[in-house]
């Protein structure tokens, strides 16, 4: 008996710490699976959904071609600047246009943009902000577009499911009003542009003015399938198990002939929100080559900047305007005629 009762004890002391254990290893396990769904990857055991088919050209043309228009884009110009291009008034056309695709909200960014790199002294360069729509700040972009007039808006929700909206305005405003330009840059509002890199950039490359579409190329992108991801994409959204290959959306530059192309087939091609991917996939369609470049950077550093055409995260518009500083003091010899004035006025900031 009274082995009976020190077994008994012994029991209940060790019962009650195996279900606490049992219950940590739980909790655990429930925090690597959250975490792993957080970083797009799940254990190897783990599916949140089947794997999918991989694409074929014949089957991406049958989920997202029409012969009819399937993906009409019926939306207003709250703002559209004037004597941008020979078409709207200017005395010439520029060569390369720089289309800024801008969060409605970021005020500060597009004034660090047009204190910065985007402040020219040149005909040949010219630079628009594109911007959805927002009910509680519109006064705000009114007042900013009456001041600075190189704003495209359209009255579509500004948000983040709604970019390729933005990017197709910026198609079709760049088609419909500069037809006769060279060359379009389309770039996030958090990406540093070396201008004269890129038109050196264009020299070298003119026998591309035809059919030019570059930028940092990502092939064999795997879809996101965990409703946490900031890319999910359901299967009736995209039933594939990769994308086609696409320039990442942040920065791309086209010649506008290559522009005019996919401009032409975007309401015959399906809409889908994630839209570097939805252009690489217009891109495919029409068996439009996509270059890669390095020099187009997904991170930005200081160092780099010199060979680059463009990066990304500068930080904040202090930030930037600090880096442009150091940038044009180092650098007078060969941007002092894209930033004349500007070089009068930095140069001799301490």
């Amino acid at each position: 008996m009274k082995e009976r009762g020190r077994m008994e004890k012994i029991f209940s002391y060790i019962v009650p710490r195996r279900r606490l254990a049992i219950a940590v290893l739980l909790l655990i396990g429930t925090a690597i699976l959250i975490l792993a769904r957080a970083a797009g990857e799940m254990p190897r055991n783990t599916r949140s959904v089947p794997e999918f088919e991989e694409y074929t050209f014949e089957s991406l043309l049958s989920t997202f071609h029409n012969v009819t228009q399937i993906n009409p884009h019926e939306y207003n110009y709250l703002h559209s600047p004037i004597k941008i291009c020979k078409a709207n008034g200017n005395s010439e056309d520029p060569e390369l246009l720089i289309l800024v695709k801008s969060d409605v909200t970021h005020f500060s960014y597009r004034m660090g943009i047009r204190s910065t790199w985007g402040n020219f002294s040149i005909n040949s360069l010219k630079l628009i902000f594109l911007l959805g729509y927002s009910s509680t700040i519109e006064d705000l972009v009114r007042r900013e577009n009456d001041k600075y007039h190189d704003v495209v808006q359209e009255n579509f929700v500004d948000a983040y499911r709604n970019n390729t909206l933005k990017t197709i305005m910026a198609f079709n405003w760049a088609v419909r009003t500069c037809p006769g330009t060279k060359y379009v840059l389309f770039v996030d509002d958090d990406y540093f542009v070396n201008v004269n890199s890129v038109t050196e950039f264009l020299k070298v490359n003119a026998t591309l003015e035809n059919d030019l579409f570059v930028g940092f190329r990502v092939d064999n992108a795997r879809v996101f399938r965990y409703i946490e991801s900031q890319w999910y994409m359901t299967k009736p959204e995209y039933p594939f198990l990769h994308y086609p290959p696409y320039i990442s959306g942040g920065a791309m530059l086209l010649s506008m002939k290559t522009a005019m192309i996919i401009q032409n087939s975007l309401a015959y091609v399906r809409y889908l929100y994630v839209d570097d991917v939805y252009i690489g996939i217009v891109a495919y369609l029409l068996n439009i080559n996509l270059s890669h470049s390095d020099r187009f950077a997904l991170t930005f550093a200081s160092d780099n900047l010199d060979s680059c055409l463009a990066a990304h995260n500068y930080g904040s518009p202090d930030n930037l305007i600090q880096e442009w500083r150091i940038f044009l003091r180092r650098h007078y010899d060969y941007t002092v005629h894209i930033y004349s004035q500007q070089m009068k006025d930095i140069l001799y900031i301490k």
